[in-house]
């Protein structure tokens, strides 16, 4: 009677675990998806924090070597067309501008002091990762003249930027994190209290490329 028991619900268990095997797969895409989602969501946030500022900065250099023709720009007033503009962008930490010497001619008054670089990219525009202290650095060169300028903004401005609202909460269990070659900022760490999830992980380009999110 057992066997003709076991033989008769076979059929029946080898559907269930069929229709259990497809649920966790259809499952695992769906949460593909959302992460996928999210990160290019993510990656689009970023863009729009630090690439307008970073061409106001541009526009406000452009400005001020005009005014100066052959002569080099005046410090005085490029602190305050810089601290200008950081009070009309407040998620940024600082501006600072540069000769075509890569000396400083102002900066505002949060400026981290690391190197300056004159941006090596074809347009004249480049992102940087620094990890200590957490920073997304851009620069960007003047369109004449050689000058060049940098934006700093805290790698925690980003990450409100990068986490939709319903996410935000510490207990969310979604990681973030920015990378650029072995340079990586954490914005969230990923973490559960259930050892069986399953961890779904999505990376994304931003900025053209330039840097991951993850």
């Amino acid at each position: 009677m057992l066997i003709i028991l076991a033989v008769a619900l076979l059929p029946l268990g080898l559907i269930a675990i069929f229709a259990s095997g497809e649920s966790a797969h259809v499952n695992r895409l769906r949460h593909e998806a959302e992460v996928r989602a999210m990160a290019t969501g993510g990656a689009i946030a970023i863009t729009e924090a630090i690439r307008p500022p970073t061409f106001r900065l541009r526009q406000a250099m452009d400005e001020l070597v005009a005014n100066r023709a052959d002569l080099p720009v005046d410090r005085h007033q490029c602190t305050l067309r810089l601290s200008a503009l950081l009070g009309r962008n407040t998620d940024i930490q600082a501006f600072a501008m540069f000769d075509p010497d890569g000396r400083m001619i102002c900066a505002t008054s949060r400026y981290s002091g690391l190197p300056a670089y004159f941006p090596i990219d074809a347009d004249g525009y480049e992102v940087r990762l620094s990890g200590s202290p957490r920073l997304v650095r851009t620069n960007i060169s003047t369109a004449t003249g050689g000058y060049f300028g940098i934006v700093e903004i805290d790698a925690r401005a980003i990450g409100r930027a990068v986490l939709p609202p319903h996410a935000k909460s510490p207990d969310n269990g979604i990681g973030v994190i920015l990378w650029q070659g072995s340079r990586s900022i954490t914005l969230a760490a990923e973490h559960s209290d259930n050892p069986l999830d399953r961890i779904v992980s999505v990376s994304v380009p931003v900025a053209g490329g330039q840097f991951g999110l993850e």
